[in-house]
């Protein structure tokens, strides 16, 4: 029999923790710190961490939280990761190796990527030369078109790409 494993994923939006209402409606939960706290005493087995944040402006809104209030993303996920006791996967705009890398100093133990991978399939090659196949996950945005079948999508799931999902999915296996 195979364990159940829990590996929740959670959205983070310009600095805090959000619930999404079909990514166009947010809620505000609270401190990227506090959720990882929570999260590790439940005893999950893993955490997928996006950033869907659309500008470059991070702030928590609050200063009386008692964690520091960085401007970056990355400082943000540095803070986060020494509370994060479970593998951890950072993903949401990653577009580039240096990004790629930053995630991996930051304390990621993997890296999600979509659009990139997508626009540049040797990005997947690349990232896994360069930090080990198992740090890389593609992350596939797919739901039903026009025609009533399945298609990936990118941009936050906003444009169309006219990939299977299936024969996507194996092509960044290979690489």
């Amino acid at each position: 029999m195979h364990k159940i494993r829990l590996i929740p994923v959670v959205l983070f939006r310009n600095g805090v923790i959000v619930q999404s209402k079909g990514f166009n409606r947010y809620q505000k939960l609270g401190s990227p710190i506090t959720v990882v706290k929570r999260l590790s005493s439940w005893a999950s087995d893993e955490l997928v961490f996006i950033d869907i944040s659309k500008d470059s402006g991070y702030s928590l809104g609050r200063s009386d939280l008692n964690f520091s209030n960085h401007d970056d993303k990355f400082k943000i996920f540095s803070e986060m990761s020494k509370f994060c006791f479970m593998p951890l996967t950072l993903g949401g705009g990653i577009r580039n190796g240096d990004q790629f890398s930053k995630c991996i100093q930051s304390g990621a133990d993997k890296v999600s990527i979509n659009t990139q991978a997508i626009e540049q399939p040797e990005f997947i090659s690349q990232q896994a030369r360069s930090h080990g196949r198992q740090c890389v996950v593609v992350s596939i945005d797919a739901k039903k078109n026009e025609s009533g079948h399945y298609e990936v999508f990118k941009n936050g799931g906003k444009e169309p790409t006219g990939l299977c999902p299936g024969a996507w999915a194996k092509e960044a296996q290979s690489r």
